[in-house]
């Protein structure tokens, strides 16, 4: 197979990805009590807890086909307090193509809410800071406000982020010298003028722990977002972050797929609409060159053709697992409106919706892949990658990461599953043209990388030039 070429997600794989010792954050959920008898709530009594925000609303055609959704997926939706130990390899090897009958138990933490939820999750929906439900925040929050104004560095920060080629140690969680070489092979394309772009929906999952991180998002790639959202522990409308719980266990990563069930449900309703082309979803230790991704989207023949005939498309770094490709999560995962519709009508109801894991990348490729989805990783001019570990653990390929990372991100037969031979030196297999990287180490230099890229021109630049 080309590496160019798209290559098809089988719905019935076995695969399975290792445990990693990542953490997510620390959302609640609800007891079964209050589960049971959230099913008896009518949409009139949500919309007189709603708090909603001048922003996007449902239609009423969109809320009529999401009542169509929520009542099969609240049926076979079979979520069990109490821990329990998720198998998630038995759950992939079911042999069935309805995945409702998957006996895999999604664990509770137990959560009184201050008001009953309107619905079960995943269509429980959002919180305001005062704890009522229906809260829709304004996805183009960055793109009204005066970024360079709302940073603030303390001196020694200021430093760092205003001089990132100034070469650091590895302990300094900034960049070394490593990283500054990955750095310099890249460079920012500029966006095409005979057309009309694609527009980019950013959903970020996150927590509480995470708001440094997410500042230092919304100071850089962020602001570049067409819509912005953080699904998050709580709520802050400066920053799109957003207090949305969802079913599963807390407080470790073994509930993103569980998180991002919630959130295609949040984005769909509020948000699926026409306006946006693409929604791209990743964790808060991602680092996104906004202009190479919409260049990628704008121009690769094979999308627009996917586009053209209503097919699933999702774009990213593959990853390989048990003889099976899949866009890897860490970096993030970009799907086009139809591949975000088909989940939604279809995926809800018949994929994995009783299983708790970290697997949503995988998880969401096999769901959409029932469809037909065409995936694809962006080679770049150089046929190398385009999605990284952070720049400091490229040409080491990860030697300071854990060792699952290790295994799964830098081992031989991904490459030869994308037809690409593996380079002797690890920076020929850094695309010239990259657009993510992953497992950035501090907020600093999430900025270093941003003021690296943008040395004019953008919120952090502008802030070290007023700040010299």
């Amino acid at each position: 197979m080309n590496a160019d070429m798209y290559t098809p997600v089988s719905a019935s794989s076995s695969s399975i990805l290792q445990s990693t010792n990542e953490n997510v954050g620390t959302d609640t959920t609800i007891t079964a009590k209050e589960r049971n008898e959230s099913n008896s709530f009518t949409a009139d009594a949500s919309a007189k807890q709603s708090t909603k925000s001048s922003a996007a609303k449902s239609s009423p055609r969109r809320e009529k086909e999401l009542e169509q959704i929520r009542q099969p997926v609240l049926q076979t939706q079979q979520i069990i307090d109490g821990e329990a130990e998720i198998d998630l390899h038995m759950a992939l090897k079911q042999k069935s193509n309805d995945h409702s009958t998957t006996t895999t138990a999604v664990a509770q933490n137990p959560h009184t809410y201050k008001y009953p939820m309107p619905y079960p999750h995943p269509f429980a929906g959002a919180l305001d800071e005062q704890e009522q439900w229906g809260y829709v925040h304004d996805a183009r929050v960055l793109q009204k406000q005066n970024i360079v104004a709302t940073i603030a560095l303390s001196d020694p920060d200021k430093i760092h982020v205003c001089e990132p080629k100034v070469v650091h140690a590895e302990k300094d969680n900034l960049l070394t010298e490593e990283g500054l070489k990955v750095l310099e092979k890249i460079r920012v394309l500029p966006l095409p003028t005979d057309q009309k772009r694609p527009r980019i929906f950013c959903a970020i999952y996150a927590h509480e722990k995470s708001a440094a991180k997410i500042k230092a998002i919304t100071e850089t790639w962020g602001s570049r977002c067409d819509g912005f959202f953080v699904a998050s522990t709580y709520t802050n409308r400066e920053t799109g972050e957003v207090h949305l719980p969802h079913a599963g266990k807390e407080g470790t990563y073994n509930s993103i797929w569980q998180k991002v069930r919630s959130m295609a449900v949040y984005i769909y309703t509020n948000f699926g609409s026409d306006e946006y082309d693409y929604f791209h979803f990743c964790g808060d230790d991602t680092y996104i060159v906004m202009e190479n991704l919409i260049h990628f989207l704008q121009t690769n023949p094979q999308v627009q053709e996917a586009n053209d005939n209503g097919k699933p498309v999702s774009v990213g770094g593959f990853i390989s697992a048990h003889k099976q490709l899949y866009n890897d999560g860490g970096p993030g995962y970009t799907l086009n409106r139809h591949a975000l519709e088909y989940f939604i009508q279809t995926g809800l109801t018949d994929c994995y919706q009783n299983v708790d894991g970290l697997w949503e990348d995988m998880l969401m490729g096999n769901c959409i892949g029932k469809q037909g989805l065409v995936s694809t990783q962006e080679q770049g001019s150089n046929r190398m990658r385009s999605y990284h570990w952070g720049p400091n653990d490229v040409l080491n390929n990860g030697a300071l990461l854990p060792r699952v990372h290790q295994k799964f991100y830098f081992r031989q037969r991904t490459w030869r599953r994308i037809d690409l031979k593996e380079p002797k030196d690890p920076l020929d297999s850094v695309s010239d043209t990259t657009i993510a990287f992953h497992w950035i180490k501090s907020p600093n230099q999430m900025r270093q990388i941003d003021h690296f890229f943008y040395p004019n021109n953008s919120p952090i630049s502008d802030y070290c030039g007023q700040s010299q």
